[in-house]
């Protein structure tokens, strides 16, 4: 015949070793704390703006077609940033935040944001840089930069640099934008001129 075993069987097996369930929860518990304090802590800083008011203006939408599509002004050597297989209809953008959040996640503006502070945080900067992120708000009218480090100013730095990098590449490709609508208007007026003198030679 078998016999059960009872709650006070299980409670006596468990009191003749409890020096061992006592050593194995210090034990867990030391290593646990010892491999804790090892770890490096992670700080999260984040920095949003707010969507443009002008987010059907021609002006930003040739801009932000010339970062996209490569025309100048996105790279370190004025070049763009090329997506394949993303088409961008211009100046038809629906929300310039979308664009944003792509030219904040492009390599190039990692590379670009760490080339600067590697300067002045020293060369340990990339591993002290753990990851970036973006977020919107529930109206998808915020962009959020969310950054984590293994220090709480170099986190929020972080954060700030990257919509400063984002506004830096903006202006430049609005400055080539305007200076190639300036180089494309002197062949036509060069040819309003030849005409007019023509015509007074002609007279």
């Amino acid at each position: 015949m078998i016999e059960r075993l009872t709650f006070v069987d299980y409670a006596r097996v468990a009191w003749r070793a409890r020096l061992w369930i006592i050593g194995m929860v210090a034990l867990s518990t030391v290593i646990a704390s010892v491999v804790g304090s090892l770890q490096p802590k992670v700080y999260s800083a984040t920095s949003t703006i707010l969507a443009p008011r002008d987010a059907q203006s021609p002006t930003m939408g040739s801009t932000l077609g010339m970062l996209l599509g490569g025309a100048g002004g996105g790279g370190k050597d004025g070049g763009g940033i090329n997506f394949p297989g993303v088409q961008v209809s211009v100046p038809g953008i629906v929300n310039n935040l979308d664009v944003f959040n792509t030219l904040l996640m492009s390599r190039s503006m990692r590379e670009d944001v760490l080339g600067v502070f590697e300067k002045t945080w020293g060369p340990y900067t990339a591993q002290m840089f753990l990851s970036v992120g973006t977020s919107y708000n529930k109206e998808r009218t915020a962009l959020s930069v969310i950054v984590q480090a293994t220090h709480p100013q170099l986190a929020a730095d972080l954060a700030n640099a990257y919509f400063d990098f984002l506004d830096k590449r903006l202006q430049r490709a609005a400055e080539s934008q305007a200076r190639r609508q300036e180089v494309s208007t002197k062949p036509s007026s060069n040819a309003l001129r030849r005409k007019s003198t023509s015509r007074r030679r002609s007279c």
